[in-house]
C-alpha cells in the first residue's frame, strides 16, 4: 500500500477539509518535494472568501518552501539537484510552445484546460482541481508537491532558514513589478500598502538602487509593518491616515513634481487611484495589488492622459525566482521579519479566519505541514 500524504483541501467558501491522499509514484523527470511552509496570500484570502478562483475542490497555496525528498533518474541530471536540496518551484508551470512562452513571459501563458484555470496557465496553489492527474498535489497546503519536468525549480546552494525561504514567490513577485516599470538607479520610489508584497517591494526597489523609496500605509494596524519597512530599505514612511494630503507629503520628499514610479500593492481602489497621482508627468505605475474584482476606478482622466503616466499591471513572477533566491542567499535584508505567525495543517481554517480578521501584529502568517516532535 502506496504511503499516504496529508493535505487541505478547499472545499468551498470558507472550508478546508483535511483529507489523505496516496503518494505519487514519479516518472524519471519527476520531483517529489516535501513541503516545509507554506505562506497564506492576500489572493487566497480571496479564494477563500469566493471572490475568485475555481469551484472545485483543490489543493491550495503557492507561497511554498521545501527540500526534495523523491527524484526521477532522469531529473537528478537534468536538474542538477538530489535528495535533501533547498528548492524552490515556480507557481506557473508553463507550457513552454504558446507564443508568451517562447517570448520568455510565461508567466503570462494561456496553453492549458481553460475549464480548469480559466486561462490563466496552471497556477500551483490556485486553479489546479484535485482532479487533475496524476496527483492532487498541486498545492502548498500539504505535506508534499508533485513537480513535473514543465515546471521551473531553483535550488538553493546554501542552507537558509525556511523562515526566510518561504518569502521567495512573494520576492520574486516584487523584482518582477520592478523590473516591469524599468526602476532604475537613483529612480525615487513609491510603495503603496505595506503587506508581504510591499514589503518585499522595498527590498527589490533597494536592490535596484532606487532612492529615495517611500513606503505608505494606512491607519494603526499598519504602524508596526512600517516599522518594518523601515529595517528593509524604506528611506521614508507615510502613514497617510496621519497626515491631511499624502499626495503633497510624496512631493515635499522627492522634492519634485512626484515620484519616478509607484508601486500599488495593496489592492485597494483608493490606493490605486493615489499611486498614479503620485507619480511625475511621465511616471510609471505597476499594479500588483488584486482588489478582489472591484472596477478599477481612474478619476479624473487627466491625471492619467494629460500628465502621460503609464500603468501596468503585473502577474505572477516571472525570470524573478533567480533574483529572490540570491537575495535571499545574501543574507542582506532581515525578510524573516516578515513571517509572524505559524499554524499546523490541521488549524488551516483557524488561520484562514485569523488573517481575515486582518489583526494588527500580523504580516505573514504560515502553514507548517509537519507537527513539532
Amino acid at each position: 500500500m502506496n504511503e499516504k500524504v496529508k493535505a487541505a483541501l478547499f472545499v468551498k467558501p470558507g472550508k478546508f477539509i483535511i483529507q489523505e491522499f496516496e503518494k505519487p509514484s514519479l516518472g524519471p523527470y519527476d520531483i517529489l518535494m516535501k513541503i516545509r511552509l507554506c505562506g497564506i496570500c492576500g489572493s487566497d484570502i480571496h479564494f477563500w472568501n469566493g471572490v475568485q478562483g475555481i469551484s472545485t475542490p483543490y489543493i491550495m497555496g503557492h507561497e511554498f518552501i521545501g527540500e526534495v525528498t523523491e527524484v526521477g533518474t532522469k531529473a537528478i541530471q537534468q536538474r542538477r539537484i538530489n535528495i535533501d536540496d533547498q528548492i524552490t518551484v515556480e507557481i506557473l508551470i508553463p507550457c513552454h510552445q504558446c507564443r508568451w512562452c517562447k517570448q520568455g513571459r510565461y508567466n503570462i501563458c494561456q496553453k492549458d484546460d481553460a475549464s480548469f484555470t480559466g486561462g490563466y496557465g496552471r497556477q500551483y496553489g490556485c486553479n489546479i482541481p484535485a482532479s487533475r492527474l496524476p496527483t492532487p498535489l498541486w498545492g502548498g497546503f500539504a505535506q508534499y508537491l508533485y513537480v513535473p519536468p514543465e515546471a521551473f525549480v531553483h535550488k538553493y546552494e546554501k542552507k537558509m532558514e525556511w523562515k526566510t525561504g518561504v518569502l521567495t514567490e512573494p520576492l520574486a513577485t516584487a523584482l518582477h513589478a520592478v523590473n516591469v516599470a524599468k526602476l532604475g538607479a537613483g529612480e525615487s520610489c513609491v510603495i503603496l500598502g505595506p503587506g508581504t508584497i510591499g514589503l518585499c517591494a522595498v527590498v527589490a526597489a533597494k536592490n535596484a538602487g532606487a532612492y529615495p523609496i517611500i513606503l505608505i500605509g494606512a491607519g494603526e494596524k499598519d504602524e508596526n509593518r512600517l516599522v518594518v519597512g523601515q529595517e528593509l530599505g524604506a528611506d521614508y514612511t507615510i502613514n497617510s491616515s496621519q497626515i491631511k494630503n499624502p499626495i503633497d507629503k510624496v512631493r515635499e520628499v522627492v522634492g519634485d513634481f512626484g515620484a519616478d514610479m509607484s508601486i500599488e500593492a495593496s489592492g485597494s481602489p483608493e490606493a490605486q487611484v493615489l499611486a498614479i497621482k503620485m507619480v511625475k508627468r511621465g511616471g510609471r505605475c505597476v499594479f500588483v495589488g488584486i482588489n478582489g474584482r472591484k472596477a478599477l476606478t481612474l478619476i479624473p482622466d487627466t491625471d492619467l492622459v494629460f500628465r502621460e503616466v503609464s500603468v501596468s499591471g503585473c502577474i505572477l513572477s516571472a525570470q524573478g525566482y533567480e533574483g529572490a533566491v540570491k537575495i535571499i542567499q545574501s543574507s542582506q535584508f532581515p525578510l524573516s521579519k516578515l513571517v509572524t505567525h505559524e499554524f499546523s495543517l490541521e488549524r488551516i481554517n483557524q488561520a484562514f479566519h485569523f488573517i481575515n480578521s486582518r489583526p494588527d501584529n500580523a504580516i505573514k502568517a504560515v502553514i507548517n505541514p509537519w507537527p513539532k516532535s
